[in-house]
């Protein structure tokens, strides 16, 4: 079999040889300069095909490499110069916020806008400011905020009262956690808004808030998770001192009585 595969191997032209030889120094040279680079990291993932375009533009001024992942929704750069194109990309409003988008588009409204659409506008900057503040708590990973906002009319004696929604995305014992937070948040930043006017739910359609008398299914579950997850932590405590990090397991499973009883009572007399 040797014997034939050079026989065979000599009735190859040379030009193919050639080819192949050059393909094979080219891949050697790819797979070199991939492993003797430095490393990268992630600058920006999710970002909109227009938002993605501009970080990238601004990448090649200012002369930073780039690297595009997952159909070019994640770009990353090389690790030591993160930090320098955050920076930059910061210093340069790129690729720029939606929040700042809608205030900008207010602003710069011509004087021929109906009061209507300056009204939306208004409200649509002022939902997304409140959404990029919540985004900012811990464990939030995104919100929505959808604020009702009736226009006041003299015509009647009791005005009605603006309301919002919030809808969360975060695990939920963090969300369980920061939905009254998020109550005060948003009812601070709208005039005439109290607080039980804000409804904040989860992705998954739990209510967090305003609290309710019975526990929701979804409550429950979040609720067990945070008594395991608290006793886990205490356990650990315990642990790591003694036998090291990483050195033993903690399984903890937590079994609540979720019942509610309502007693009434009448006393007589002094005793």
């Amino acid at each position: 079999m040797l014997a034939r595969g050079r026989a065979a191997a000599a009735r190859l032209p040379k030009l193919l040889w050639a080819a192949g030889g050059v393909v094979l120094l080219s891949l050697g040279i790819v797979a070199w300069l991939e492993l003797s680079g430095p490393p990268y990291a992630v600058l920006s993932e999710g970002l909109s095909p227009a938002d993605g375009g501009k970080v990238i533009a601004q990448l090649q001024k200012l002369g930073i490499p780039y690297q595009l992942q997952a159909a070019g929704n994640v770009i990353l750069v090389p690790a030591p110069q993160l930090a320098q194109a955050r920076l930059q990309l910061g210093a340069a409003q790129v690729p720029g916020s939606n929040t700042q988008a809608a205030w900008t588009q207010l602003e710069t409204a011509p004087m021929t806008t109906s009061e209507r659409a300056q009204s939306a506008m208004a409200t649509q900057a002022l939902e997304l400011s409140l959404q990029q503040s919540i985004q900012q708590l811990a464990g939030i990973r995104s919100a929505q905020v959808f604020l009702a906002l009736p226009p006041e009319t003299p015509f009647l004696a009791d005005q009605p009262k603006p309301a919002a929604s919030v809808v969360l995305d975060a695990d939920p014992g963090q969300a369980a956690s920061q939905a009254e937070a998020i109550a005060r948040l948003v009812a601070g930043a709208v005039p005439g808004l109290e607080e039980t006017g804000v409804t904040v739910v989860t992705t998954a359609g739990t209510t967090l808030y305003p609290p309710s008398d019975s526990l929701t299914t979804g409550a429950q579950f979040a609720t067990v998770s945070q008594v395991e997850a608290g006793a886990a932590a205490r356990v650990a405590g315990l642990l790591i001192p003694l036998v090291g990090a990483g050195n033993f397991q903690t399984d903890v499973s937590a079994q609540l009585d979720f019942t509610r009883t309502h007693i009434q009572q009448t006393s007589y007399g002094p005793t």
